[in-house]
């Protein structure tokens, strides 16, 4: 759910032009899952638009129903996105 919330907000705000691309990293090491996900979108603001952001707030939620931790980093260069799961044993 995570990832297609993180896809479908790219596809509906970040591309503008022709050469779209989302990147996705996903390992696993002794106590986390750590998921990295990217696009060459538009950017957004963090302070203003991501506190509007329904899609955002989803994304928030979601990580935070797994105890995880999530890192948001935006330009007009692109956002990614860094989630860290701890494994549940």
């Amino acid at each position: 759910l995570i990832v297609t919330e993180i896809i479908t907000n790219s596809i509906k705000h970040a591309f503008k032009n022709g050469n779209n691309k989302i990147e996705f990293n996903l390992k696993k090491t002794n106590n986390f899952i750590l998921l990295n996900v990217s696009d060459n979108g538009a950017g957004f603001n963090l302070k203003t638009d991501s506190k509007k952001s329904l899609g955002i707030s989803i994304i928030k939620g979601l990580v935070k129903q797994l105890d995880g931790f999530l890192e948001i980093h935006s330009s007009k260069d692109g956002t990614s996105y860094s989630i860290k799961i701890p494994i549940q044993n």
